[in-house]
């Protein structure tokens, strides 16, 4: 039953979705966000979400980015506030961020305001993955070695997509002034692996600082 002074826009969830069914004939409400990424509006209900359809955005009289704002604010305070933030060892030397929930349908959605788990002023941005709904993964961009852990980022997004039960999304995205461009691993003609970025990020790549590592090992 509805908790007392309930209204029906409490139950306004926002949920962030790898790119769009555009052979789709459902009429629910979803909207690019960025490059490979979506956003739907859906309704926590005792049943389970329902996606919030174009008929019940007339039923609640309000536009869609109305109701946007009221997702993004109910899902931060309700959904967002008790994640499980810490350290996870990627490879000998370096380790990414893990944030989590368990069974939480919203944990992908912290992608919408992803710098708050950044240190401040970060210049080259983050790496990005949620290759669970319960699950994302960051790496925040300092040197060129962000490079070799794209690789091990993906590698690892994978396995974790593939074992999943609340699967998300295998993709691994660099996020950048606000925006997230998916990277691809592809295998060079030696076999090794190869990252594939888009021309939008080519003079970030240019100006990350040197680390000195040999990369590849």
């Amino acid at each position: 039953m509805p908790e007392e002074n309930e209204t029906p826009f409490d139950n306004i969830r926002l949920q962030i979705k790898p790119g769009i069914d555009r052979d789709s004939t459902s009429e629910a409400v979803t909207f690019p966000y960025s490059s490979g990424l979506s956003v739907s509006l859906l309704e926590k209900t005792p049943e389970g979400l329902i996606p919030i359809t174009v008929d019940r955005v007339a039923e609640l009289n309000k536009n869609v980015k109305d109701l946007l704002q009221i997702a993004v604010s109910n899902t931060v305070k309700q959904e967002l506030h008790d994640l499980s933030v810490y350290d996870h060892r990627l490879t000998a030397d370096d380790r990414i961020r893990l944030v989590a929930k368990d069974d939480s349908p919203f944990v992908s959605s912290i992608m919408i305001s992803i710098e708050r788990l950044l240190p401040a002023n970060i210049e080259f941005g983050a790496l990005v993955s949620a290759p669970r709904y319960s699950t994302v993964l960051i790496y925040a961009v300092e040197s060129d070695i962000a490079l070799d852990v794209a690789v091990a980022l993906d590698r690892l997004t994978r396995s974790m997509f593939a074992e999943s039960t609340d699967a998300l999304s295998a993709q691994l995205f660099w996020w950048h002034a606000g925006n997230y461009y998916p990277v691809g691993i592809n295998t060079n003609t030696s076999g090794s692996p190869k990252l594939s970025l888009p021309p939008e990020l080519s003079s970030v790549v240019n100006q990350l600082p040197q680390s000195g590592r040999r990369l590849g090992d």
